[in-house]
């Protein structure tokens, strides 16, 4: 071949690039006819269309969630596994923007359910961290592995806990995704939608038999990254569900120690209620009562003294949680 007509057939195969993320059908049918390559890979330093380098007209497609342009490459036969300069497929592309349409002509075309990308992570981490519930539905109805751990062993459900998407969360659940499992920092599900102070996932997790000890690499459960975090129906949700109000992590730090340090006098109320002791310290030989928020305190140990010497439960946060 020629060097021209070298040229023109690169300029073909960038133009082909061009066309597939613009859509235009009529334009890509025209350039594979003359011989574009849908596997050509565009070396183009900077792009403007937020493609990593190395892609190919099908990343290019897929990313705008061109069902049409999609089936025209794969028939001239594009490579559904095709990896960009991040190594990512096609797939993950469409996961992680939830492009319904697309994914499924990839996956019906028989594109791998399950292809590692950056940071090991599948197209089902991509949707679920994404918070795309119809695209994780739908990769897990071709058979993606719901337990596939990326390179910090997260999951998807601990990604999609992480970031607190309900409907993914539940989804998961639904397909007996593993609710003890935990990444890399030994953090749970639980733990991190106690610290986001979701009591309505926090529930959906235990009674998906998710431990209320699950917590995190320094010894922080779930009710202590509420007490710390999430505020006080996170905290009346793990307790209703037989968390420990007096127990402490691995600094010796208690529910209290953390619930002084926010400043939430509902929760102060509540643990003192409880149980818990004003008087615990924690390595430092720090106690609750050291706290900026020292009134909350007293005026909560009051409130409990008075309620013990009336025979009566304390009202207000307590009463609600069990």
């Amino acid at each position: 071949m020629s060097s021209s007509k070298r040229a023109a057939l690169t300029q073909a195969n960038y133009q082909l690039i061009d066309a597939a993320h613009a859509s235009d059908l009529d334009a890509c049918a025209s350039l594979l006819e003359q011989r574009a390559s849908p596997n050509f890979i565009d070396d183009r330093a900077i792009h403007r269309w937020f493609l990593a380098p190395g892609s190919t007209a099908l990343h290019a497609a897929a990313r705008s969630d061109n069902a049409a342009v999609v089936s025209l490459l794969l028939d001239a036969s594009g490579d559904l596994e095709a990896r960009d300069g991040a190594s990512e497929c096609a797939l993950h592309l469409c996961a992680a923007a939830n492009h319904l349409s697309t994914l499924q002509v990839l996956l019906r075309a028989g594109a791998h359910v399950d292809p590692l990308g950056a940071d090991r992570a599948t197209p089902l981490h991509r949707a679920c961290s994404g918070g795309h519930h119809d695209a994780a539905a739908l990769l897990l109805d071709f058979g993606a592995n719901i337990e596939q751990p990326n390179a910090q062993r997260a999951t998807p459900l601990l990604l999609a806990a992480r970031s607190g998407h309900t409907r993914v969360v539940e989804l998961l659940l639904a397909r007996r995704a593993n609710p003890n499992v935990v990444d890399g920092s030994k953090t749970s599900p639980l733990a991190y939608v106690a610290r986001l102070g979701d009591h309505q996932l926090i529930e959906s997790l235990i009674l998906a038999r998710a431990s209320p000890t699950g917590g995190d690499k320094h010894g922080n459960s779930a009710v202590q990254q509420a007490a710390r975090h999430g505020g006080l129906l996170a905290i009346q949700t793990l307790l209703h569900y037989k968390a420990n109000a007096t127990e402490s992590n691995c600094k010796r730090a208690s529910l209290l120690h953390d619930a002084a340090h926010e400043g939430e006098a509902a929760a102060i109320q509540l643990l003192i209620d409880r149980g818990a002791s004003v008087n615990a310290r924690n390595n430092f030989h720090g106690t609750p009562l050291q706290y900026d928020d020292l009134t909350l305190i007293c005026n909560a140990t009051v409130v409990h003294s008075s309620s013990r010497s009336n025979g009566c439960c304390c009202g207000g946060a307590a009463g609600g949680s069990d």
